[in-house]
């Protein structure tokens, strides 16, 4: 039984898009050991040195356009008329026009329609973008939080439908090649970008409020926007560079490393999709401190410990506290370790696989299609 192509786009495996590229390459590999025999292509990034990326076949790999003037959703659709696509499903909320095939979109968040240095023009822009993706033939998000995030900001646009489906995602499973050098005193590791919703100000003052000789180092990675100030620029404002380490982005290899390095796992975030880097500590056996958002409980249930994301006190004395409790810390491992196992990749795979049969029925009669995923092993582990 022949069908058109189905096409995933792994565009976003670039610098450009921390989280969603790393979604990307996670939920990609997953999708195409879970059904390898059917008729996959699969647009290419153009920096494609991120990732490893070799689970493609060459054979399924389409090579990025040039960019072209107007609104890339044009161009997306075009393409994908050209590849005689049945179906298109992208890591990111923007839907291709006039494709001609169905589609699966994704939308992670609706932080930017928050107050967090977005402009109202922006803001507008961003809101129109996400109504236009609500169009889809089906919407993915990664929490229950999310997805009702999405319907109470679009109520309107949705109209009599549900809205988004949940498919929370994994965590990829690599081995650590080396050990990252030992830190010269506990460490306290804090891994996104500066932006403002990550809120780096309340973990500085809050390692403002320990005192010195119980201090703790900060190693701060991630990408960085030259808008707004680093962990490093706020420590300073208060005399702490000393007791700051700024990576920046750490490259995919060396990050399980990085992990295993830290003593504690800190995520102060103000608002989140899913808390990407809270489920890869929690798989890594870091002890972590986070935000008491209902997205993050979702996440890491019992086993993390909670703080108010703006009470730098708080944060605080969780910190001190969980430094200074190993037995605790050793039952926070435990108990992360097992709850990272309830996320998989490969369940995501799987949910996805049904629901493209649905879009694409003549899918569900490719030889192997109900067979177990094989290949690179992928989900519920370290990247």
């Amino acid at each position: 039984m022949s069908t058109g192509a189905i096409v995933f786009d792994l565009s976003y495996a670039e610098d450009h898009y921390p989280g969603v590229g790393r979604y990307a390459v996670g939920l990609g590999a997953a999708l195409l050991a879970a059904r390898p025999r059917w008729p996959w292509r699969v647009l290419m990034p153009r920096r494609a040195r991120r990732f490893d990326l070799g689970f493609v076949p060459a054979g399924m790999r389409v090579p990025a356009d040039p960019a072209s003037p107007g609104p890339g959703q044009l161009a997306l659709g075009a393409k994908l008329r050209k590849l005689g696509a049945a179906l298109y499903h992208s890591p990111y909320f923007l839907r291709p026009w006039s494709a001609g095939c169905a589609s699966i979109v994704t939308v992670h968040d609706t932080i930017p329609l928050e107050s967090f240095g977005l402009s109202g023009a922006r803001r507008a822009v961003y809101r129109w973008l996400v109504a236009d993706a609500l169009k889809a033939d089906r919407v993915i998000t990664d929490t229950e939080a999310a997805r009702a995030a999405i319907v109470r900001e679009f109520a309107r646009e949705l109209g009599p439908r549900r809205g988004p489906e949940v498919v929370a995602p994994g965590v990829q499973v690599a081995a650590v090649a080396a050990e990252w050098p030992a830190w010269e005193r506990p460490a306290v590791l804090v891994l996104g970008i500066n932006k403002p919703h990550k809120n780096l100000v309340t973990l500085i003052d809050a390692l403002a409020l320990i005192s010195a000789e119980h201090r703790p180092l900060l190693i701060a990675a991630g990408p960085l926007d030259p808008r707004y100030p680093d962990a490093l620029a706020l420590a300073r404002q208060r005399g702490l560079a000393l007791d700051v380490r700024a990576l920046g982005r750490v490259p995919e290899e060396r990050l399980a490393s990085l992990y295993a390095s830290a003593t504690l796992f800190a995520m102060p975030t103000r608002a989140e999709g899913f808390g990407l880097p809270l489920l890869e500590a929690l798989a890594f056996g870091v002890p972590a401190i986070a935000s008491d958002l209902p997205v993050l409980r979702e996440v890491a249930g019992d086993a993390a410990v909670w703080a108010p994301p703006l009470d730098a006190h708080a944060w605080a004395t969780a910190i001190t506290s969980l430094m200074s409790d190993a037995p605790r810390r050793a039952r926070l491992i435990a108990a992360g370790r097992e709850r990272a196992r309830s996320f998989s990749y490969r369940r995501a795979a799987e949910r996805l696989a049904s629901e493209y049969e649905a879009l694409v029925p003549a899918l569900a009669k490719v030889p192997g299609s109900g067979a177990p995923p094989v290949g690179r092993a992928v989900g519920g582990g370290a990247r």
